[in-house]
């Protein structure tokens, strides 16, 4: 069986918001959810507590917590799932007149350090985790925060890391894309030497690329879906480039702009692209998403893991912020198509579920 988690890291841009957060990303969640539900599909709402945390502490006049904080609450109680995504740069970013200044230095929650328990990475960690629980377990005693997302991939160096989110109690990681790999002045993970699978488990002394064992000390990963052949992956991504002009969800959603090292050279940033393009592998993402390739992806899934005969993991990713209305439509049909053609082979879960599947 093939066991799918439908994720979503819901969050903000992280450079330009030229809309209300209500606009750029609560409205799109509330428009997913509604997608989902009508095929009784679970959204894992991986979010991004750090937001919510810097908006309280500089007491910024504006409905962004509550709004949030009521859609998390609407997601549990509509059959959804909640669980810790963190961009840490939140913490050291200001704002000024009205519009954030972001800070791409503390990008990593590496630059925050693991040394100190009361301060830096592990109470970012713990404080993300505690927050989620103090809010939902007024409506549902049995949510636990369990599992964990870092924020643009950047996971390692993983040993500190991975210890710090076992020490806080969070059991489950879903980070890893297999073959994925940036090193930038902001981003750096390298995810082409992990084992070559949908799941394994991780022992924080050994590192990713290793197989730790199942003794209730290590940590699981669920990967995001991903697709590399070396010759083939480039024209994967041309006929999902042609499939997304075809079905004009070309280009991101026009509400806001990513964050950037401004620092890069044009050159650096070129070479960047052009890397990402021919050598990083298709993620299994409903961001500016097409049928075709999504159907095609999980045929491939299927077939290379052999999922008649061996129960496998995978999480599909995308944001919310990206999305409209032809999106929407994309993601529709994929849903119908699993559901219609695919039952016997693929089910949908959440995340809180995976310790009862394992």
């Amino acid at each position: 069986m093939l066991y799918l988690f439908f994720t979503a890291d819901h969050e903000m841009y992280f450079g330009e918001n030229w809309a209300s957060e209500y606009e750029v990303f609560i409205d799109p969640t509330y428009r997913l959810m509604g997608v989902l539900e009508r095929y009784d599909i679970p959204l894992c709402l991986m979010t991004d507590v750090c937001s919510m945390l810097r908006y309280r502490e500089l007491r910024i006049e504006r409905p962004y917590v509550s709004q949030m904080n009521e859609q998390i609450i609407s997601a549990i109680k509509r059959g959804h799932d909640v669980q810790l995504h963190i961009h840490p740069h939140w913490m050291t970013s200001d704002y000024v007149d009205g519009r954030w200044r972001f800070d791409s230095s503390h990008y990593s929650l590496h630059k925050f350090g693991f040394t100190d328990n009361d301060a830096g990475a592990k109470r970012i960690i713990r404080e993300g985790k505690e927050y989620l629980e103090n809010l939902i377990k007024p409506v549902d005693d049995t949510y636990e925060c369990m599992a964990f997302r870092a924020g643009g991939w950047c996971l390692q160096p993983e040993k500190e890391f991975i210890e710090a989110l076992l020490t806080a109690g969070i059991k489950v990681d879903t980070t890893v894309f297999y073959g994925g790999y940036r090193k930038t002045d902001t981003h750096y993970y390298d995810f082409r030497r992990v084992p070559p699978k949908t799941h394994w488990w991780i022992n924080p002394r050994q590192g990713l690329n290793c197989e730790g064992e199942k003794d209730g000390k290590n940590m699981f990963e669920v990967t995001i879906g991903s697709y590399q052949e070396l010759f083939f992956t480039p024209l994967k991504k041309l006929k999902h480039k042609y499939y997304r002009m075809k079905t004009g969800t070309a280009g991101e959603n026009p509400l806001g702009s990513s964050i950037e090292d401004k620092n890069a050279s044009v050159l650096t940033k070129m070479m960047d692209r052009a890397g990402h393009f021919l050598f990083q592998p298709i993620m299994f993402s409903f961001d500016n998403c097409c049928v075709e390739v999504m159907v095609d992806m999980l045929d491939h899934f299927i077939k290379r893991y052999k999922c008649w005969n061996n129960d496998n993991y995978i999480c599909i990713v995308g944001h919310p912020k990206t999305l409209n209305n032809k999106t929407y439509r994309e993601i529709n049909e994929f849903c119908k198509t699993v559901i219609d053609n695919y039952s016997k082979v693929v089910k949908f879960h959440k995340l809180s579920e995976i310790q009862n599947l394992i």
